[in-house]
């Protein structure tokens, strides 16, 4: 495919790459797989990648200040790499809470629990196991109606998650230091064994390193999944309709903290947080809405104060974690930021007034 795109400049669509690989004598790795629709759904998985290369090289010729580069085609795999092995309906089924496998996997049974109608099974190889995917159809009910109940979130580090709300709740502060610490540690074992493994083999990348890898990627991925049901039950509790998040584009790469808050900042992983809370809204019928966060640290919510670059501003940071608004009153920054963020996308949102919003976060624990 990769050749054929250097020396032509197109690639094989799956109808002709189907084709030429049930061809005698090209037909051994296609044959080789359990079902005739597993080789199918990788050609497709394929066709997909290069087709979303090629529509991102259109736009990228349009709108270049969308991209950070010129996008770069998909890569061949690594010296025995592995691909995705996608099994549908009509090779396994779901008997008595069980998924049963075509005759090659040995009686291999998976348990389950899905609800709705199975449609695929994913294995995923990673780089010492393999990850087994489960794809069901579930029904996703109607989006709620706009009551104007919401709640907005302002990610970070410390204070990972300020969820505030303009019902007249609290808000809370999901703590960040434990998924903040994991990174670091993470980061001085690899800048360590990486040292090592340089000096002693040549190597840029051992076991070791990959059973750390995998051991933190698990952590934080229970982190995002515990944070995000979190914020979902927290929204049902208030029974909000629309949650606003904060996200900046580029803030990761943009970013300049610090050396050592940057390298914690860098690696985690926002846009995992915001796809589980995506999904988990979903199948509440609350919206998600995204914005960026210019102006909201700055301007002052007590105050009012319309987010744009002011020649004076109303309010101030006054030490670390406070901001104080025109007549001295104080509240969390991080707060200000949140209810600033809510501001932005709904202007009324506080159409009723400010009296009794929360100024000052709950600290809470969550993982």
């Amino acid at each position: 495919m990769r050749q054929t795109f250097f020396q032509h400049g197109t690639y094989l669509s799956y109808n002709k790459l189907d084709k030429l690989l049930k061809t005698k004598g090209m037909d051994a790795d296609y044959r080789a797989m359990p079902m005739a629709q597993s080789a199918q759904q990788t050609l497709r998985m394929l066709h997909q990648n290069w087709q979303s290369f090629f529509k991102s090289m259109k736009d990228w010729t349009k709108n270049k200040d969308k991209y950070t580069g010129r996008p770069k085609p998909p890569k061949y795999l690594k010296k025995d790499g592995r691909y995705v092995l996608v099994l549908t309906n009509q090779s396994c089924k779901v008997v008595d809470e069980q998924i049963t496998f075509p005759a090659c996997f040995q009686g291999f049974r998976l348990k389950t629990n899905i609800k709705g109608k199975l449609q695929q099974v994913r294995f995923i190889p990673k780089h010492r196991h393999i990850i087994v995917e489960v794809v069901y159809n579930i029904p996703i009910p109607a989006q709620k109606q706009d009551h104007n109940r919401y709640i907005s979130i302002d990610l970070g580090l410390d204070n990972f998650a300020t969820i505030v709300n303009n019902v007249g709740k609290q808000p809370i502060v999901i703590n960040g230091k434990g998924l903040k610490s994991v990174n670091q540690y993470y980061n001085k074992q690899m800048s360590h064994y990486r040292k090592v493994a340089k000096q002693m083999n040549g190597l840029d990348w051992t076991k070791r390193m990959s059973r750390i890898t995998e051991k933190r990627n698990r952590m934080v991925e229970n982190f995002m999944h515990q944070e995000s049901a979190f914020v979902m039950k927290h929204a049902l509790s208030l029974d909000c309709d629309t949650i606003v998040v904060g996200m900046n584009k580029d803030w990761k790469r943009e970013v300049n903290l610090g050396k050592r808050t940057n390298q914690a900042f860098v690696h985690i992983p926002y846009q995992t947080f915001l796809h589980q809370l995506q999904y988990k809204a979903e199948q509440h019928g609350i919206r998600i809405i995204v914005t960026e966060e210019s102006y909201t640290s700055k301007c002052s919510f007590l105050d009012m104060e319309e987010m744009k670059k002011q020649k004076q501003y109303k309010g101030k940071r006054i030490k670390r974690g406070l901001f104080q608004s025109e007549n001295g009153t104080i509240i969390h920054a991080d707060v200000n930021g949140a209810y600033n963020m809510m501001r932005k996308v709904f202007p009324k949102a506080f159409a009723n007034g400010i009296a009794g919003v929360g100024l000052h976060p709950i600290r809470v624990h969550v993982a």
